[in-house]
């Protein structure tokens, strides 16, 4: 993926009229709008960066018209979850939650950035809350599966995902999220067949969603046992190639990034 140099988007968005925070930063060599994971190597890579370009302008206008936005705070806050600013997906899901308490939205999108920070039982806490405003969301109830198999309770998981297999069949998230949970149990035949049956279906997914799909590859602790298994490589090279690369290599790797940041 990384073919050098290319610019990022940096927009600035206020939370309040005194306060101004970066809606992105910079994510290492990869190409796109600070997102590790763009998948796209056709030439439509330049457009799809000025059409997102477009977007966080007129957020920054929005919210500096009304720093209340709801549209605008979420916004911001997806794109921020994407380019792994947890700092500031957390600001702007506690400002949307604040504001909006009967969203359930905004409880789902605060959980997700301690998913990524490994804080399951916070987690958990806000798809709970998310459940009771809205106990049919299933974005929460696939979300809140994986987030019970990292907690090793696995029975409760499955249950979810079998209730919405009868909801969503032929979901690919769902299937990503049945392959992390069979991972996590250490079943790697099950957790091989569904994540092929994800990627059978990742057409389906815009552009957006499909970066967030292979960033969910690429960071859940659940596949970090199977990323030395040449089956979990073939896999994901037969959709990706060498694109596929950086979703296998960061279990790997991770602990060197991290040495060279610290050093």
């Amino acid at each position: 993926m990384p073919v050098g140099a290319r610019p990022v988007v940096k927009v600035e968005v206020k939370l309040e009229e005194e306060v101004e925070v970066p809606l992105a930063k910079p994510i290492e060599r990869f190409i796109g709008w600070g997102f590790r994971d763009w998948f796209d190597v056709a030439d439509g890579r330049k457009e799809q960066n000025q059409r997102i370009a477009r977007i966080l302008e007129r957020t920054r206008v929005r919210l500096k018209i009304n720093p209340n936005d709801p549209h605008a705070i979420q916004t911001a806050a997806y794109y921020a979850y994407l380019s792994e600013n947890h700092e500031l997906v957390e600001a702007l899901n506690d400002r949307f939650i604040d504001l909006y308490p009967e969203d359930p939205s905004g409880y789902n999108n605060l959980a997700l950035t301690y998913k990524r920070t490994g804080e399951y039982e916070r987690e958990e806490a806000l798809y709970r809350k998310a459940l009771v405003i809205d106990p049919m969301d299933t974005h929460v109830m696939n979300n809140l599966a994986v987030n019970l198999a990292h907690q090793g309770r696995y029975d409760e998981a499955l249950r979810l995902m079998a209730a919405l297999e009868e909801m969503t069949p032929g979901d690919p998230y769902a299937d990503l999220h049945r392959a992390k949970i069979f991972a996590a149990m250490g079943k790697k035949g099950q957790s091989f067949k569904h994540l092929r049956k994800a990627l059978a279906h990742v057409e389906d997914l815009d552009t957006l969603h499909h970066i967030e799909f292979r960033q969910d590859i690429r960071l859940d602790p659940a596949f970090d046992t199977l990323r030395a298994k040449p089956r979990f490589r073939r896999i994901l090279e037969r959709e990706y190639g060498a694109e596929a690369e950086p979703l296998i290599g960061t279990a790997q790797n991770r602990g060197k990034r991290r040495e060279v940041r610290d050093g």
